[in-house]
């Protein structure tokens, strides 16, 4: 890969392909959200917990992969005059990720697998597919990632698309041929391995396996200290941690059927973080222009603000209709869950939002503070509430009042650098 394809130009890219780049993502964060639905009409209660649980797992190992992506960002504006360098971090991250995914994947399926029958789950073959999945996420994401580095930002969304469509599309067909939760699990990993390789296979896009699958690079560049890799990805995991207890607590104490009837509360609840994502790629440009582009973050912050306020409303008012419509009525037991489970997830999402504009904005001590406050009172809330013999309704009460802080910290930083100018 020559260092000349890895230059970035985010500006220009931002002012050109802004609102196709958001409806790409939207679309992907659909088909996303699409997967947890069709499924949970397709598989019986106890394994729609067990696919809601596995997919959750791998949603944190994919936080690496997103913290990846967020990072190649602010690291090409960052550097986006020092090209040579730029290419190298890159690299470096790329080969870095290959190595301790492929480590990490290794031990959790043998943990998981150890643990399975603790879990309620009747066989490991769950979590060893469940290891196929992970490895088949990091070529998948790190096309995208190298897409988005060469300013092909629109191919990196269509690339995004057409992997959600075939992982749906085949976990569906899986499921239907009778594999049960391996088969869902199963489509994800089928899915992005092909989606990965039409892109590869196309010309156009300048990318070769050895792109993909790097295992060598300069480490220099990746073990020397840099602030904005080193909070970029310490924060972006803890929050994206906080915003998965709920469900993985639901799987490690209640049954397998009453975990299954919190999957589907949890699959609504969970439409604040699908729709408030693809605005973070939005966001992270003109965060990192503050004096040219703050109104765009100001923006970008209220359509979140509003559509989460929106679909908190939406379940006050019409909760056991829209579950009963999206999911199905086996999952109505639970409909008391899904105000407070939604406003943990909007709020933690908003957050998450923050403290990338922070990181991109340099303030990195806020960042950490942010994130520091937000795990402390989690931990107290929990601890306290837990006392009371329901752990799930701690963890979405800590979810809740954590995503609070986190807001309501940058809302304060925001006004003090506001009024001091």
């Amino acid at each position: 890969m020559s260092l000349k394809t890895l230059k970035l130009d985010v500006n220009k890219e931002s002012r050109n392909t802004p609102y196709y780049f958001y409806l790409m993502s939207m679309l992907t964060s659909f088909l996303n959200f699409l997967y947890y639905p069709v499924l949970s009409r397709i598989l019986p209660i106890d394994l729609y917990g067990e696919v809601q649980f596995i997919v959750t797992i791998l949603f944190q190992v994919s936080v690496l992969f997103l913290a990846l992506n967020i990072i190649t960002v602010l690291v090409s504006i960052r550097y986006s005059k020092s090209p040579p360098v730029l290419a190298k971090k890159i690299i470096a991250l790329s080969s870095a990720l290959n190595i301790s995914t492929a480590a990490l994947t290794l031990v959790l399926v043998i943990v998981s697998s150890f643990f399975h029958q603790e879990l309620g789950f009747n066989s490991p073959l769950a979590f060893i597919v469940m290891g196929i999945a992970i490895l088949s996420t990091v070529p998948f994401t790190l096309t995208i990632g190298l897409l988005q580095g060469k300013n092909l930002y629109i191919r990196a969304a269509t690339l995004n698309v057409i992997g959600s469509g075939l992982k749906l599309i085949f976990s569906v067909l899986f499921v239907l041929t009778g594999t049960g939760a391996v088969g869902a699990i199963l489509g994800i990993a089928v899915g992005q391995f092909i989606a990965v390789i039409i892109f590869i296979l196309n010309k156009k896009n300048s990318l070769s396996f050895s792109d993909t699958f790097s295992f060598t690079s300069n480490w220099g560049h990746i073990l020397k200290p840099d602030w904005l890799l080193i909070l970029s990805c310490v924060w972006i995991i803890a929050v994206n941690i906080l915003m998965s207890l709920d469900t993985i607590l639901a799987k490690s104490t209640l049954s397998p059927e009453q975990a299954g009837e919190y999957a589907g509360i949890a699959t609504l609840s969970k439409i604040a973080i699908f729709a408030v994502s693809p605005l973070m790629w939005l966001v992270i440009p003109s965060a990192a222009e503050f004096r040219e582009k703050g109104k765009t973050v100001k923006i970008l912050l209220l359509v979140a603000l509003a559509f989460c306020a929106s679909l908190v409303s939406l379940y006050l008012l019409f909760g056991d209709s829209v579950l009963l419509i999206i999911v199905g009525d086996q999952y109505l037991v639970m409909s008391n869950l899904l105000v407070l489970a939604t406003i943990g997830s909007s709020l933690l999402s908003i957050s998450a939002m923050m403290g990338v504009i922070l990181i991109a904005r340099q303030l990195y001590r806020h960042s950490a503070l942010q994130a520091i406050s937000m795990i402390a009172i989690f931990l107290t809330v929990f601890i306290y509430y837990s006392q009371s013999n329901d752990p799930l309704l701690a963890v979405l009460l800590a979810q809740a009042i954590s995503g609070g802080v986190g807001v309501i910290y940058y809302s304060i930083i925001a006004y003090v650098r506001q009024v001091r100018k």
